[in-house]
C-alpha cells in the first residue's frame, strides 16, 4: 500500500503517530540533556575546598573498606561534613540505589 491509497482514518492515525513519535523524542531529548549536564557537574565540588580536604583524608582509608559494613559506615560519619556539601551540590547519590 502506497501513501497516496491511505484513508482518511489511516492518514490521521499515522499523523497522530508521527506527533506521538516526535513528542516521545523530545522528551528522551530533555532527559538526555539532563544526564550529560549532571555528568559535567558530577562531584566536581569535591575538587575545592573544604570538600577536597575531606575526601582527600578519608577517600584512601574507604578503599581499604567493604561497602556497607559498619566500619565503611563509621569512616563516613567521620567525612559527614564533606558528604553533606558533596549531597548538596549534586542531586545523585549511589546511597540512593539499591544494589
Amino acid at each position: 500500500m502506497s501513501n497516496q491509497d491511505y484513508t482518511m482514518d489511516q492518514a490521521a492515525q499515522t499523523l497522530k503517530t508521527m506527533f506521538h513519535i516526535e513528542r516521545v523524542r523530545n522528551y528522551l531529548s530533555k532527559c538526555i540533556k539532563e544526564l550529560l549536564q549532571r555528568q559535567e557537574d558530577h562531584d566536581q565540588s569535591k575538587l575545592v575546598s573544604p570538600e577536597m580536604e575531606s575526601f582527600a583524608e578519608n577517600t584512601p582509608i574507604l578503599a581499604g573498606l567493604t561497602y556497607g559494613q559498619p566500619e565503611y559506615k563509621a569512616a563516613l560519619d567521620a567525612m559527614k561534613p564533606g558528604i553533606k556539601l558533596s549531597s548538596e551540590s549534586c542531586r545523585f547519590s549511589l546511597s540512593l540505589i539499591s544494589v
